[in-house]
């Protein structure tokens, strides 16, 4: 680090007449694509005759799945209520016991509009015991409270993290 000598004005000029017009180049790419997807969408709208059904034109999708969405999916009563279901719920199975294994699993699943948990998927596996448990109490849990995006509900793809942790 001492030994190194300061980079001359020369180098910063050859820099920014490198990054600039790459910069340039990509944000005009970006403006040109999302004209000509806007104009896609014009045409899209302008071939549906009109005494056919269309598709909601409000940008959602019917059956979109979000990952993200202005007001997220909530168990009823919140993360503490949530928490307190899984305390009360799991049970650690006896086989993990033994071998004494112990971990984060990650679970995935679909809050739906009517706030009914659906597509349950392990996301991240420690062991096929400790995963098939946190499955199970998923599984039961009761209805939640669905997401909202644009003030209509939506499905929210929903991530829960379920530790196994021996005492």
């Amino acid at each position: 680090m001492m030994n190194k000598k300061k980079s001359n004005a020369a180098g910063h000029i050859k820099y920014a007449l490198f990054v600039l017009p790459a910069f340039a180049l990509l944000v005009a790419g970006n403006i040109s694509c999302s004209q000509g997807a806007s104009e896609k969408q014009d045409a899209k709208e302008e071939t549906v005759a009109p005494d056919s059904v269309a598709a909601p034109t409000d940008g959602v999708a019917k059956d979109e799945v979000f990952m993200v969405a202005e007001q997220m999916p909530e168990f009823p009563g919140g993360m503490k209520e949530l928490l307190k279901f899984l305390q009360n719920n799991l049970k650690y199975p006896e086989n993990a016991m033994k071998n004494n294994v112990q971990g984060r699993v990650i679970v995935q699943f679909v809050v739906e509009k009517d706030g009914t948990l659906t597509e349950f998927k392990v996301a991240r596996s420690v062991d096929l015991d400790l995963d098939a448990e946190a499955l199970r109490v998923l599984q039961i849990m009761p209805k939640w409270k669905p997401g909202m995006q644009r003030g209509k509900i939506v499905r929210v793809k929903f991530t829960v993290p379920v530790s196994f942790k021996l005492q």
